[in-house]
């Protein structure tokens, strides 16, 4: 007499499983990721405005002013997008 297993019972409530966890996880990941952009975004912001509270406080002339404000947000940019 031949036994018989449950093999195929079993690899469909791993299907199951899978189907019911899968949203979470992923949506678990993406806010993980969304949380880590909104964060590079403050950070930038934050690093900008004091790069350009320095320029308007270090001693330099007005009209040079605008251009140090310039060149830190290119830095900034340069250091949040990678090349």
């Amino acid at each position: 007499m031949t036994r018989r297993t449950d093999c195929g019972r079993n690899a469909g409530q791993e299907l199951v499983e899978y189907a019911l966890i899968l949203p979470l996880l992923l949506l678990l990941l993406l806010g993980i990721m969304e949380f880590s952009r909104v964060m590079l975004t403050y950070n930038t912001l934050s690093n900008a405005a004091r790069e350009g509270a320095r320029a308007g406080v270090v001693p330099m002339s007005d009209s040079d002013v605008p251009d140090a404000v310039r060149v830190a947000g290119l830095v900034v940019k340069l250091a949040v997008v990678p090349a």
